[in-house]
């Protein structure tokens, strides 16, 4: 029952991360990429249900995609073979016509039993796609025994290698050389275009239209924004923070913050139309006047105390959040 679900009509729960299957595929070792598929460790409830599951059932009965045809249950016995990945897919991609929604979630339904778990579907796509798109990079990790080899081989062999790996596994390896980054601009002339047209005609589309400010809330507010510091929701516990603070500060420019009166630390009163909240001040000399942010995550509870009780983070941080969510 985080902070968000109990503002929500309805909760439809899910397992954490320990109870279900997790991948990741941060390029951290770059040149050489890296994935994880981590297994669930332990059960979870038995009515919670994993993420794809709700999607997948939500699009069904939405009519968002359609019922998958009856012979895709009986070619995705034979798809975790090139040959039967490679009949699965020309079968798929032709009753769906280019649908790429329809592909995925047929995957999901018709193949995903076939797997360990149905939302494996996503890393079977995904090690096909690589093998299709990065050809090359895939060779740099499997080596030479594979170059005549074609891109279903390398696609199963890259999802079987990832399914045998829980630890994680290199799966590509990017080419390191003095032209990569032109190599890779997809422009003839191997240039960069830093200002497109379409980008600079939007820009003085913007700079031309005059901004429609309501005179009893004369600024924009930028809520829920990402910093250095935070993120999701890393900052749950704001003793890693070590005295950094505030934790929630409303930051305005030093132009509205003189014409407010308002110094570093003050308190200042944040209104929307569905409520307001005091939050600390902070000077931002990047921002323009007439616009004013807040930091995203905070508000919520974390364990504290002897017997790992529910603490939460400051009143105005907490009101904050709620306040804003709702507006």
């Amino acid at each position: 029952m985080t902070e968000t679900a109990e503002l929500a009509d309805w909760i439809l729960p899910t397992p954490c991360g320990y109870e279900k299957w997790e991948t990741a595929g941060f390029p951290k070792g770059y040149p050489e990429i890296y994935v994880q598929l981590r297994p669930p460790v332990i059960p979870g409830p038995a009515e919670a249900l994993p993420e794809p599951e709700i999607y997948a059932r939500l699009a069904f009965a939405m009519g968002l995609v359609t019922e998958p045809p009856s012979e895709l249950f009986e070619l995705a016995k034979n798809a975790l073979t090139p040959e039967g990945a490679a009949a699965y897919l020309g079968t798929a991609s032709a009753a769906s016509k280019g649908h790429s929604p329809s592909l995925l979630f047929w995957g999901y339904r018709t193949l995903g039993p076939e797997l360990p778990a149905p939302s494996l579907i996503a890393v079977w796509v995904n090690a096909l796609e690589n093998a299709f798109a990065r050809r090359e990079s895939v060779l740099r990790t499997l080596g030479p025994d594979w170059a005549d080899k074609g891109p279903f081989d390398l696609g199963i062999e890259l999802f079987r290698r990832i399914l045998d790996h829980p630890e994680g596994v290199e799966i590509a390896k990017a080419e390191l050389h003095a032209e990569n980054l032109r190599t890779h601009t997809g422009w003839e002339d191997g240039r960069i275009r830093l200002a497109p047209k379409e980008m600079l005609a939007e820009l003085q589309r913007a700079i031309n239209t005059p901004p429609k400010v309501d005179p009893d809330y004369p600024f924009v507010l930028g809520s829920g924004l990402r910093t250095r510091s935070t993120a999701n929701t890393i900052q749950r516990d704001p003793k890693w923070r070590k005295g950094r603070g505030p934790h929630c500060a409303l930051n305005l420019s030093p132009g509205d913050a003189a014409n407010l009166g308002l110094a570093a630390g003050d308190l200042a009163r944040l209104s929307t139309r569905r409520g307001s909240v005091e939050l600390p001040a902070v000077i931002d000399k990047k921002l323009q006047d007439g616009r004013v942010w807040i930091l995203t995550g905070f508000g919520m509870r974390y364990p504290s105390g002897p017997n790992g009780e529910q603490a939460p983070l400051p009143a105005y941080a907490r009101q904050a959040a709620l306040r804003l969510l709702k507006t």
